[in-house]
């Protein structure tokens, strides 16, 4: 493989990254700290399962924040000890991407219209997205940026120390599409990259001196909407020193960093043909060389990966199927197996993300 390294401290390690010319073959990644995938190709189970009696799941022994419809429109629910509390109650608007912030204090999610009736997944009109804050008990809603500060404004992130959000927004003069980061105190935006195409999905790595994210590569003349081929990208906060992970056209979204910062988990379209959802395919990505591994799951639909605490396993909406919907999953990457976390209903949980915080949070 020819490449052209590029250096990249990040996750309180230091590598010379290697940007792959031809993408090369899917292989494994090392063993830590996902010390084997589920895989037919790489010798694991490709069938979802219950759990090894022996082995705990994070995310249902502890708690994680997600938006479902079940209640109409879409509303932020915590899920905590097999308990689900509906935290915003504002049926006119939908509340969706609820992220914890590192103090365990406030929760960052973005509020537009609701959605129609019947609606996959809320904030399809990102021109009407603002950004709120609110306590993790669903008190003291506030909104942050209102909806026309930018042309369209994504989901935004917080840094590990807390201190800034991340998010990606159309300039509301030029159009360009843009990563930001703003101040957790006064969210005033600056402005991070000024790149051509679309940039979106900006994730903070853990250590909090770089962001992934996904863009059109500099070479895209297509169409500006299209969402292959966004590739992944790490850029330093001050948006110098760009390096590209992924080289294949497919469409990438939602990088989340691992918890040890060697390793990115995204959602990628591999089949655009397939019926008519498209399939789509939950990767992980090595930082230090872009060397990419497939997540089996007997789901066509897998999106929003998040990490567990641990870095052992990833919980993702996915859709099953008509009359299914959308439905909160776990998957084992040590124990190779996929374990649902809602088990009926006819609503769509979607965007997940396990949190954790002092005893008796929240």
């Amino acid at each position: 493989m020819v490449g052209v390294g590029a250096l990249l401290v990040a996750g309180g390690l230091t590598w010379t990254l290697t940007r792959a010319i031809d993408p090369g073959p899917v292989v494994a990644l090392p063993p830590t700290p996902v010390s084997a995938i589920a895989s037919p190709a790489l010798g694991g189970r490709s069938d979802p399962g219950a759990p090894t009696p022996d082995r705990g799941l994070t995310p249902l022994d502890g708690a994680y924040l997600f938006s479902s419809n079940r209640s109409g429109s879409y509303q932020i629910h915590l899920s905590r000890a097999g308990q689900t509390v509906r935290l915003t109650d504002d049926d006119t608007n939908d509340h969706w991407w609820p992220r914890l912030s590192p103090d365990g204090s406030t929760i960052l999610l973005s509020r537009s219209p609701a959605s129609p009736l019947g609606a996959a997944t809320p904030g399809g009109d990102e021109s009407t997205t603002s950004l709120w804050t609110m306590r993790p008990d669903g008190s003291g809603l506030t909104e942050r940026i209102p909806a026309g500060t930018f042309g369209r404004l994504g989901p935004a992130r917080w840094s590990p120390d807390g201190r800034q959000v991340a998010f990606a927004a159309s300039d509301p003069v030029d159009g360009r599409w843009r990563l930001w980061l703003a101040d957790a105190e006064r969210f005033e935006p600056r402005p991070v990259t000024d790149r051509a195409g679309v940039v979106l999905d900006p994730a903070f790595s853990p250590d909090g001196t770089h962001l992934a994210y996904v863009a059109h590569p500099a070479r895209y003349r297509g169409d500006p909407t299209a969402s292959a081929p966004l590739e992944v990208f790490v850029t330093r906060l001050d948006g110098g020193g760009e390096v590209r992970l992924t080289f294949d056209d497919r469409g990438d979204r939602g990088p989340a960093w691992s918890p040890d910062g060697r390793l990115l988990a995204v959602e990628t379209e591999v089949d655009a043909n397939y019926k008519v959802t498209g399939r789509w395919a939950l990767r992980i990505v090595s930082v230090a060389s872009g060397e990419v591994s497939t997540v089996p799951s007997a789901a066509a639909v897998n999106l929003a990966p998040s990490w567990n605490p641990s870095g052992d396993g990833l919980v993702f909406h996915r859709y099953l199927g008509a009359g299914e919907g959308f439905r909160l999953a776990m998957v084992d990457l040590v124990a190779g197996r996929t374990l649902p976390l809602a088990l009926d209903g006819r609503y769509n949980d979607v965007q997940v993300e396990p949190v954790t915080g002092p005893p008796g949070w929240p």
